[in-house]
């Protein structure tokens, strides 16, 4: 099983301390995919449950037995097995994302839509106003909170992505709405709709790549930083 773990982890099983500090997110999430997969072999392999179900789905007589053959292997407790296949990951955003706005004294700010630590996937709506008549043309620009803490300014944002509504026919007064739909999902790819009522058929979309969600990549790359750095302590 030691042999198993390592070519899954892809670094020296050393296990007794899996609360490593340097261990980030990432990592222990590769890390608990890791034992829980072994877990699940384990209990395949008995016929205690079928392929490519859960381990929630064995009976927990068979899922503490599991444990305890994981445990013994790696010398660490079976609660604490139990604990890393049991619990829940829950994927946010890093930072807010929203869109430039003109607030009650007429100034430029940011309007956050989406929100630090936010449960993805997500999907916002909020509507806006057009800010004269017979606007033709609307300018929607997307910001990213640009340190640790969520601020208005527009020169503590960084826009991420500008796009035009055009062709708005004439006869809508000051102030017609304007949906804005924000949408994330794992990948971290950040999908804006703008919605003119003028142009109910012709939505503007536009999408931006950010790293406000973990990739494959950043995993891997977390990872090898760990076992590295394990390389060097052992």
């Amino acid at each position: 099983m030691a042999r198993r773990l390592a070519a899954e982890l892809g670094v020296p099983v050393e296990l007794r301390d899996p609360d490593l500090a340097v261990a980030k997110g990432a990592a222990l999430y590769g890390e608990k995919k890791a034992i829980e997969r072994l877990v699940l072999a384990d209990l395949v392999s008995r016929g205690q449950i079928l392929d490519g179900a859960q381990p929630d789905t064995a009976a927990p007589e068979d899922l503490a037995a599991a444990c305890r053959r994981l445990a013994e292997a790696f010398g660490l407790t079976a609660e604490r097995v139990r604990r890393t296949v049991e619990v829940q990951v829950v994927n946010v955003v890093s930072r807010g994302f929203g869109v430039l706005a003109l607030d009650r004294f007429g100034e430029r700010s940011a309007v956050f839509l989406v929100h630090r630590n936010d449960r993805l996937p997500i999907a916002v709506r909020r509507s806006f106003g057009t800010v004269r008549d017979d606007q033709d043309v609307v300018t929607v620009h997307v910001v990213e909170q640009g340190g640790g803490v969520e601020s208005t300014r527009v020169d503590d944002v960084k826009i991420i992505a500008q796009a035009d509504i055009t062709g708005i026919p004439p006869g809508f007064p000051a102030g017609t709405p304007i949906e804005i739909t924000f949408r994330m999902g794992f990948d971290g790819i950040l999908e804006v709709t703008a919605l003119h009522e003028g142009l109910a058929d012709r939505p503007l979309t536009v999408r931006v790549e950010t790293s406000a969600a973990l990739s494959q990549a950043d995993v891997a790359r977390e990872r090898d930083a760990v076992a590295r750095l394990r390389r060097r302590e052992g």
